[in-house]
């Protein structure tokens, strides 16, 4: 059944795409964990009014947004009416706090079994904002664009390791291509850096996981408490009103 609710998570999870935020990202702004964010905005739980207003501050959300969200109720109900004169109802990504798009897009994921494996497994991890390392073959990067220093410091075991952090997965800027990836990488420095397809070894991706929730501690404090506890087994008496 649809929740009231929906068609706000769906706009704010629609914001974030349209601002290159991810999850790691916003976790670290808003001071919210991941899978506290994750839940909020899969309506798997209830928003607080101050998570809202953090998240809202976090994406920058603005009065005119507030005012124009276009959001459809369950019921089907029309999108309330824009403001007149109004002829572009999305919000202008080139104000206040704009951010730069990724150029271009990461393509929407999709599993070929016989496709290009690395490929896809860069855009599964783009897409999904998680933390992910990889390794290449050094004999192929003589051309990549990354520093002599660090591919000298490689040379030995002939395979260079790249951890992507998902929060900086925006500055990695990816740009994929045929037959290669770009992304901007820091060493030293600030680094477009290319990997042939031919070169990436291994992909390791970080799984997101969830918080358990905190379980509720009953009326005496034990929250399971101590089993050496010379009551333990004893019936007790529970009012039920």
């Amino acid at each position: 059944m649809a929740s009231t609710t929906d068609p706000v998570l769906t706009w704010l999870r629609d914001l974030m795409q349209r601002r290159k935020i991810n999850t790691a990202a916003l976790a670290t702004r808003t001071g919210l964990s991941r899978g506290r964010l994750r839940r909020l905005l899969s309506g798997g739980q209830p928003m607080l009014v101050d998570e809202l207003m953090r998240i809202s501050t976090a994406l920058e959300i603005s009065p005119a947004d507030m005012g124009m969200p276009h959001l459809e109720s369950p019921k089907g109900d029309e999108s309330p009416e824009s403001p007149e004169g109004d002829e572009d109802p999305e919000p202008s990504e080139s104000e206040g706090g704009s951010v730069e798009p990724l150029h271009p897009e990461p393509p929407q994921p999709g599993v070929d079994p016989f496709g290009n494996h690395a490929e896809q497994l860069f855009q599964i991890a783009f897409a999904l904002g998680c933390d992910f390392l990889f390794t290449a073959d050094i004999s192929q990067l003589g051309d990549s664009g990354i520093p002599e220093g660090i591919l000298e410091q490689y040379r030995h075991p002939g395979t260079l390791l790249i951890k992507l952090d998902a929060m900086y997965h925006r500055a990695n800027a990816p740009r994929f291509h045929e037959d290669s990836i770009t992304l901007t990488l820091s060493f030293d420095g600030l680094y477009d850096c290319t990997f042939p397809w031919s070169a990436i070894r291994q992909i390791t991706l970080d799984v997101a996981r969830d918080e358990p929730e905190p379980e509720d501690e009953d009326e005496d404090g034990g929250g399971g408490g101590d089993k050496t506890d010379p009551g333990e087994g004893r019936p007790r008496l529970r009012l039920v009103t």
